[in-house]
């Protein structure tokens, strides 16, 4: 399992698509294959990062609600 990062530190939506988009070509440059991505229910992901994931072959499983160790 890899380590991902949090690379959401703006929180503007578009600029958290556009950061999904790069680090994902990054790591299919680097040969690296993800099959989930566990991420929280923050709203500053947009609908967007899900089909991007999807797009990709990436499974997206959300943490509980008020869980805040889950992830």
């Amino acid at each position: 399992m890899g380590d991902v990062p949090a690379r959401a530190s703006r929180g503007d939506p578009a600029w958290v698509t556009q950061s999904t988009r790069n680090l994902f070509m990054d790591l299919e440059d680097a040969g690296c294959r993800f099959r989930h991505l566990v991420r929280d229910r923050d709203g500053k992901y947009p609908a967007m990062i899900d089909t991007i994931l999807a797009d990709a072959g990436i499974e997206t499983v959300l943490t509980g609600v008020r869980m805040p160790r889950m992830n």
